[in-house]
């Protein structure tokens, strides 16, 4: 697949954690920092160790008692919570702020918790419930729900029932709460993340985000044209031209190609002045 542009080193190691027949979250978490804060801590995933290592489980086989004690650790020694002030903001979906603020995203804190307690050999999946990231016990026999973002919450099926009518979504239920792939996870902390620069208007951002996901997802074309209008908001337009130009090969019959034409003709405008 051809780029019109040089991936950095954190998202190509991303993208190779990512072929990976098990993804390590983890890893992909530290890569995605990485890629946002260089000065990401290298010592990041040891402190997921050390935390693993301070919770004491008698009986790993009591998955209720261990969960018990896994969401006090977490949510009342060390205070993880999530972050309802500045929800949107991007250090929330940077695994060492996450470490360092003890606040994030339902996902981040979804992904510490899954991790956390995969090295207590305690299995937990994530549940991709539409806008609220959960955990759920693999093992347990009554299912129940984790709520990362609110210290631990236990929730029941009918629980999510109640979200699903009251925010009026539209995928059937059952769908909802779905186990999510590593791969899912990464893609939606990624998008994430595009969509937290997007509100601040951080162009490098949008577009470091943008790129990430074009690494991870190089099958989907369409992501060409939002590379295309970041560049020429940038007023990269050369950039801004060939990220066009990768569009419209791909999409020959695309609805907008008379707009893509158009932009085209003043991209290159803007290039000869440049």
């Amino acid at each position: 697949m051809h780029f019109s542009f040089q991936p950095s080193k954190a998202q190509q190691a991303l993208a190779s954690v990512c072929l990976q027949d098990t993804i390590p979250l983890d890893e992909a978490l530290y890569w995605i920092a990485q890629d946002e804060d260089p000065h990401t801590p290298n010592d990041t995933l040891a402190q997921l160790d050390q935390i693993a290592n301070q919770i004491h489980l008698p009986d790993p086989s009591d998955v209720l008692d261990s969960i018990v004690r896994i969401n006090h650790h977490l949510f009342y020694t060390l205070g993880f919570q999530g972050d309802t002030e500045d929800y949107y903001h991007p250090r929330n979906s940077q695994i060492h702020q996450v470490l360092a603020r003890k606040r994030g995203l339902p996902i981040l804190l979804g992904v510490l918790y899954i991790e956390i307690a995969k090295r207590l050999h305690i299995p937990v999946q994530g549940i991709g419930f539409p806008r609220h990231f959960l955990v759920q016990p693999t093992t347990a026999v009554r299912p129940f729900f984790i709520d990362p973002f609110d210290k631990g919450n236990i929730l029941n099926e009918e629980d999510l029932r109640f979200w699903h009518e009251q925010w009026g979504i539209t995928e059937p239920f059952e769908e909802c709460i779905q186990p999510s792939s590593s791969l899912c996870i990464v893609l939606r902390m990624c998008h994430n993340l595009f969509y937290a620069h997007r509100r601040l208007q951080q162009n490098e951002g949008m577009l470091r985000s943008l790129e990430r996901m074009m690494v991870l997802q190089p099958k989907m074309t369409q992501l060409h044209r939002t590379h295309s209008i970041v560049l020429g908001h940038m007023k990269r337009f050369s950039a801004s031209i060939e990220a066009l130009e990768q569009y419209m090969l791909y999409h020959p019959e695309a609805p907008d190609i008379v707009e893509c034409q158009q932009e085209m003709a003043v991209l290159k405008k803007l290039a000869s002045k440049s």
